[in-house]
């Protein structure tokens, strides 16, 4: 028999901002959910990422655990972890949480 073979894998990194906007998170998150299980496989991965690796509480006022920090993300750029995609999730005042470590990271990911 014949072993099935599934297309490249995506990952993502979900980097939350304190105050983000959770309708924004989950509606970019849920899609990736339901497309694996749709699929019947992991076509689609993510971590959640925060400044220093500990929940982040959404505008609404729920704490949102994360699996990893920004430091540990910037590890996994030059290996096999390196996501295909990072996403930013904040909220209105995400002037508030400027990050030197971010905006190193996010330019990174992006080249």
């Amino acid at each position: 028999m014949n072993a099935v073979k599934h297309p490249i894998k995506r990952s993502f990194v979900f980097f939350l901002i304190p105050d983000f906007t959770m309708i924004a998170f989950a509606t970019a998150l849920d899609p990736l959910r339901s497309a694996n299980r749709m699929l019947g496989y992991e076509a689609y991965r993510w971590r959640l990422a925060s400044i220093v690796g500990k929940p982040v509480r959404a505008s609404n006022g729920v704490e949102c655990a994360v699996n990893t920090s920004l430091e540990d993300e910037r590890k996994k750029m030059a290996g096999p972890d390196r996501p295909n995609m990072a996403i930013v999730c904040s909220g209105i005042n995400v002037e508030r949480y400027q990050n030197k470590s971010a905006f190193a990271w996010l330019r990174e990911e992006y080249n």
